[in-house]
């Protein structure tokens, strides 16, 4: 094989079936020269015996013991040809014309030592559950340190394309961060004076298991990824001094405990309200973020409106037995209308739901009428199909 532009890197543990639909859309990009290397971080399912099977030569399989999915990256990119490392988890795949357009972005930017995507949100059978954003919104080319610690942004483990010598500058991932490795390699980039860059369109689909998401089974989980952040966040602040730590350490803490909450474990999240960078009382300001970003996640598990606005009632009552009156019921009631609206325009099918709640909360709090914000809301859902099909044209338009 003539030098790849590209070596494109995929760590597989025990995803026999799925790493060969992500290993099909590497090797159906065009317009890039490109290696596909397949880490297996030691699966015990065939997967080796089935993939030399189908591709012979077509990838470059590797095997390992076990260390993880940051170890097997590491592997892949020691093992790379390409002048541009990029990164597939197993399960998940590239759009058409991903890479292409990934390595225009950095050959036009070269202070761009990375350059992420969006990605939609997939089920097992491949179905989009996320059409739309919810919460942040990327705007511009560039990500700043500032953005990564305090905006949620949508960084994922299989959007990401890296120049080799960047990669290979900052010393790869830490094989010691498992939850958050994306947003950590990002930051290190910028710390080390690299720019990050941002592609604001989907070219990769992210896969949703539904007994991986189960909230009420993700105690350890969100334990590890609080673990996880605060490392991160320790090592950040050994190399620059930002105000925006204190609030990103803030952010993990109230996810641990609206977590809490919205799994039904209301002791847990007694013990939680006491973490150590969290206000007392904690403003509504932290509640409303966090269920911003839990709610794609409940959607995720189970696209049913009704579920979403039960939650969003349970930490609403948390809040006001810990904090009483610390907001009136009508900024309650836009929150939860905007989550069911958000819903409606995942799938029309949500849209009767949405209106039912409207009509729920304006028998609760007839001043509702008088609330600006209201009638936003109900203009997105009068023209909320317009309104998706609209961000979904722009969102495939091409960069030309």
């Amino acid at each position: 094989m003539s030098q790849p532009e590209v070596s494109a890197i995929i760590p597989t543990y025990n995803r026999r079936e799925w790493v060969q639909l992500a290993i099909d859309s590497v090797l159906a990009q065009r317009g890039v020269a490109v290696e596909c290397i397949v880490v297996d971080d030691g699966s015990s399912d065939g997967t080796g015996d089935a993939l030399r099977a189908r591709y012979g030569d077509r990838i470059r399989y590797i095997y390992q013991e076990n260390q993880g999915e940051s170890a097997a990256r590491n592997r892949g990119a020691a093992e790379a040809r390409g002048e541009f490392l990029a990164f597939l988890d197993s399960d998940d795949l590239w759009l058409p014309g991903k890479l292409a357009r990934q390595v225009d972005f950095l050959r036009r930017d070269p202070d761009c030592g990375a350059v992420y995507c969006q990605a939609y949100a997939i089920d097992e059978r491949g179905r989009e559950i996320l059409r739309l954003p919810y919460g942040t919104h990327v705007r511009g080319s560039r990500i700043s340190l500032h953005q990564i610690l305090t905006s949620g942004l949508p960084l994922s483990g299989s959007t990401p394309m890296i120049r080799a010598t960047a990669f290979q500058h900052i010393g790869g991932y830490d094989v010691h961060i498992r939850h958050g490795e994306d947003v950590d390699i990002a930051a290190r980039l910028l710390l080390d004076d690299y720019a990050v860059g941002m592609i604001p369109r989907q070219l990769a689909k992210i896969r949703s298991h539904r007994g991986s998401q189960s909230l009420a089974l993700q105690e350890d989980k969100f334990l590890a990824s609080h673990r996880d952040h605060n490392r991160m966040y320790d090592s950040i602040e050994k190399r620059a001094s930002t105000p925006a730590l204190s609030g990103a350490r803030q952010k993990e803490d109230m996810r641990l405990l609206v977590y809490a909450i919205q799994a039904g474990n209301l002791a847990l999240a007694g013990q939680y309200l006491r973490l150590p960078h969290l206000p007392q009382p904690i403003p509504a300001s932290l509640y409303d973020a966090q269920i911003e970003y839990f709610t794609p996640l409940l959607y995720r598990e189970t696209p049913d409106p009704r579920r979403i606005v039960e939650s969003i009632r349970a930490v609403f009552a948390f809040r006001d037995a810990h904090a009483p009156g610390s907001r009136s019921s009508r900024q309650d009631a836009l929150v939860i209308l905007r989550a069911a609206e958000w819903c409606a325009r995942q799938s029309a099918a949500h849209a009767g739901f949405a209106w039912r709640q409207v009509l729920a909360e304006l028998r609760r709090q007839p001043g509702l009428l008088f609330a600006p914000a209201f009638w936003k809301l109900i203009a997105r859902l009068v023209f909320g199909r317009l309104y998706t099909r609209l961000y979904l044209f722009k969102s495939h338009l091409s960069d030309d």
